[in-house]
């Protein structure tokens, strides 16, 4: 805007929305906050030269303290005004709106020195420079208290990312250990079949094709068993705090396992296709070859049923195809191996070339680990409590699982299972689960208040186990992500700083769950999203991680954000954790 003496003076955004302490804050918001004070009529806030004023016309002027207690009610310490100004009425522009230059020029004028007590709450946040302190009770000046609270600049601006931006990118995005564990083992298949190409033994071929495909399929169905999962995270997560950090960090990406399924997954496709080819040019048993077929056949189908676009938005589909194809590829196994054994065996008795058949072994081996869990299917008692017509919290009493883990559910057994995570209190048996309102499922569980579900296998372990390995760590969860968390928080073994972004916590989820946060972190930010907008996820937990010091990051929320802010992290120095969606 161009003032007198041909200045130009800024007034900021033209829209509702600015950045505070790197938060996205709705102005509109706040000011709706102020107007359900008593004896506020009309409030307006202006975010001027890093300064949150608050303006406000009612009967009286209102004490700050009094303002600023009630308003904490619905903002966050970042969206409280840090000056209030008191108007009989506010200006308004010839078409009815408020007059934000004028409330501006009226915000110059300076007040009367007044001398006020303001007691800061046991867990209020105060700014102190680029230091965060939390405050026993005590008083302090106005004056004082509008200075400290004033944002810093400095303090908001999130680092230059490391590296050049191409490689950044390979490292953090394409190259991550899921794609790496893949790579790794998909090219030593591949130097497998040269070799074999290379050094072959005639008479032995297929024979060592259907073992080559066999170990890949044991691998990936194995990688993939509950009990094996619970081992692997047991071992990496038995690594002591006092380990090196770059040690610690490295087993804390256990859960990127699922690149081994699936490349042997591919590999063992890749056999199947150098099997097929050559049963064909050797011209072995009509029955094998059929079969041999099929199989390749199905494969292809499961590997295409899992291809990401397809597995997000048709999980259902995608869960059944896995399922009732994986078993027939199973059954089909048996049938082409035992066809096999019969071809190849000469004058041998079909049971002993069988029994000294290592393929026979290692599907036994595959069989009884898909079996195993479907032996623990069975149909416990609930209680349920609903939350709100958004969320429901289920109990469970039949076991007690180690915090971290998750538990399938299923109203069907046989056509869909649903994973949540389990959230055990220490010295309590049993657990609860948070069900937040995301789909058909999910809706139905909500409005039916179940007595009664299908359960199966045994809890697993999942991303949220590594945080155990750390000494402190910022806790990033937005939405029914806080349910994972609960777990972590209750176990009480880390340090924590937690950040919660959601629309109406406490209306959604309960005011339990919003003490029980605060019991852990007395200084958490609990962002409520319908009356402030979204915050700047990456910039919050950047911030927050610097503050406290912490070690780590780890976030439960949706693919889009946790993907956005475990590569902020990263690609910044900062070790992040976060599901990576890869079943």
């Amino acid at each position: 805007m161009k003032g007198g003496g041909g200045l130009i003076k800024s007034l900021g955004r033209d829209d509702d929305q600015v950045n505070i302490k790197g938060v996205r804050v709705e102005l509109s918001g706040v000011s709706t906050a102020i107007e359900k004070i008593p004896g506020v009529e009309k409030a307006y806030v202006v975010f001027d030269n890093d300064i949150l004023y608050g303006f406000y016309s009612g009967t009286s002027w209102i004490d700050e303290s009094i303002l600023r207690r009630e308003i904490e009610k619905y903002q966050p310490y970042y969206a409280i005004p840090n000056i209030w100004k008191y108007r009989a009425t506010l200006p308004l522009t010839a078409n009815g709106e408020v007059d934000k230059q004028a409330l501006l020029d009226f915000s110059e004028v300076p007040p009367l020195p007044i001398d006020i007590t303001i007691p800061i709450p046991e867990k209020a946040m105060v700014w102190v420079g680029q230091k965060e302190m939390s405050k026993e009770p005590s008083l302090i000046s106005s004056q004082s208290f509008s200075s400290i609270t004033t944002p810093v600049k400095e303090e908001l601006m999130l680092p230059d990312k490391k590296g050049r931006h191409g490689w950044r990118a390979m490292r953090h995005r394409f190259f991550t250990l899921y794609r790496r564990f893949f790579s790794v083992v998909f090219l030593a298949n591949v130097t497998g079949i040269i070799l074999g190409v290379i050094f072959r033994r005639k008479g032995t071929e297929l024979e060592t094709l259907g073992i080559a495909t066999a170990v890949n399929l044991t691998v990936a169905i194995l990688i993939r068993q509950d009990h094996v999962i619970n081992a692997l995270f047991k071992i990496a997560c038995s690594v002591p705090k006092w380990a090196p950090f770059f040690i610690r960090r490295n087993c804390a990406k256990v859960y990127h396992i699922g690149g081994i399924h699936s490349g042997c997954a591919m590999a063992a496709t890749m056999w199947l296709v150098v099997s097929a080819a050559f049963a064909t040019y050797m011209r072995a048993s009509a029955a094998a070859q059929v079969v041999n077929y099929l199989i390749l056949a199905l494969f292809l189908a499961l590997i295409a049923s899992a291809y990401p676009a397809f597995r997000v938005r048709l999980h259902d589909k995608f869960e059944v195809v896995h399922r009732f194809g994986g078993w027939t590829v199973l059954a089909l196994f048996w049938i082409e191996t035992i066809l096999t054994a019969d071809h190849l065996r000469g004058r041998t008795p079909l049971r002993t070339s069988l029994l000294h058949n290592p393929v026979i072994w290692l599907l036994s081996t595959v069989t009884g680990s898909i079996i195993l869990p479907w032996l623990r299917l069975r149909k416990v008692t609930i209680r349920s409590e609903v939350l709100s017509d958004h969320a429901i919290r289920l109990y469970f009493d039949y076991c007690t699982p180690v915090p971290g883990s998750s538990v399938r559910l299923s109203h069907a057994p046989l056509t869909e299972w649903h994973s949540f995570a389990c959230i055990p209190k220490p010295h309590e048996k049993g657990f609860s689960v948070l069900i937040s309102n995301a789909g058909d499922w999910t809706s139905g569980v909500i409005r039916t208040v179940p007595t009664k579900i299908w359960i199966r296998g045994v809890p697993t372990c999942g991303v949220l186990n590594v945080v155990s390995i750390f000494k402190s760590m910022v806790l990033v969860a937005t939405g029914s992500g806080i349910g994972p968390c609960l777990s972590v928080i209750y176990a009480n073994q880390v340090s924590l700083r937690i950040f919660w972004s959601t629309p109406n916590p406490e209306t959604t989820f309960g005011q339990g769950i919003i003490n029980d946060i605060l019991d852990k972190d007395d200084r958490a930010v609990i962002h409520n999203t319908k009356t402030m907008g979204r915050p700047d996820m990456v910039a919050v937990t950047y911030r927050l991680f610097k503050e406290s010091g912490a070690e780590a990051v780890c976030i439960i929320s949706n693919q889009k954000l946790t993907r956005q802010v475990v590569y902020g992290m990263e690609s910044r120095g900062i070790p992040a954790f976060g599901a990576i969606w890869d079943s």
